[in-house]
């Protein structure tokens, strides 16, 4: 992944791994913001219900970390506090 500001460009193994997680393309994916938003989308189409739902939770969380630097909740720029 490469990021710039807000910008982001997935790599192709990131984009592959998201299409596996939520079933959806994630090609068109340009912006934190964006990124954060399709993983919000698909986090609330899983409830943790189940062992199966709570994995792809956890998953879907660890790269939104990866990509954005930082947790669910947290502002993705330090000036935006």
């Amino acid at each position: 992944m490469i990021r710039c500001g807000e910008a982001i460009r997935l790599s192709a193994q990131e984009r592959r791994r998201l299409m596996r997680l939520t079933g959806a393309d994630a090609n068109e994916l340009k912006t934190v913001e964006g990124f954060n938003r399709f993983i919000e989308h698909h986090l609330t189409l899983y409830s943790g219900a189940t062992p199966e739902e709570m994995l792809l939770r956890h998953l879907l969380e660890r790269e939104r970390t990866r990509v954005t630097g930082c947790p669910a909740g947290a502002p993705s720029h330090p000036d935006s506090a």
